[in-house]
């Protein structure tokens, strides 16, 4: 009985382990061309992502957030929701922009992060005067 629960705290104990990366930080900057969101991590990682509509996801397996997802938010006009949920082994962002775009995302290395650029909508010359 004592081996039983001794294997079973080890186990407990070392899971968190068993992730290989980390959400570091999720941070954005904004301009008139563009939407930039960077999520950086603490080592490389594959992802996928799905684009339809006005939804973009990503999803990122056996990673896992430093710290609380209810923190890393991301807030601009563009966007009519960015959200971070942990499902099973994956960790996954949901983006949903107010109209359609042509994102772009890429990764890069040293920090390890991923780059989500979303370009704005352009105002006609008639519409800002």
């Amino acid at each position: 009985m004592t081996k039983k629960i001794l294997i079973l705290l080890l186990f407990l104990l070392l899971m968190p382990c068993a992730y290989a990366a980390k959400i570091v930080t999720v941070r954005h900057s904004a301009s008139y061309e563009k939407l930039r969101i960077v999520i950086e991590l603490n080592e490389p990682i594959e992802y996928t992502t799905f684009k339809k509509g006005l939804n973009i996801a990503i999803s990122i397996p056996n990673t896992q957030i430093e710290g609380s997802a209810s923190d890393l938010k991301v807030f601009d006009g563009m966007l009519k929701n960015f959200d971070i949920t942990k499902a099973d082994d994956n960790l996954n962002i949901f983006i949903e922009t107010s109209y359609p775009v042509e994102n772009k995302i890429f990764f890069l290395n040293e920090p390890f992060r991923i780059v989500i650029d979303l370009p704005r909508a352009e105002v006609p010359p008639e519409a800002e005067s």
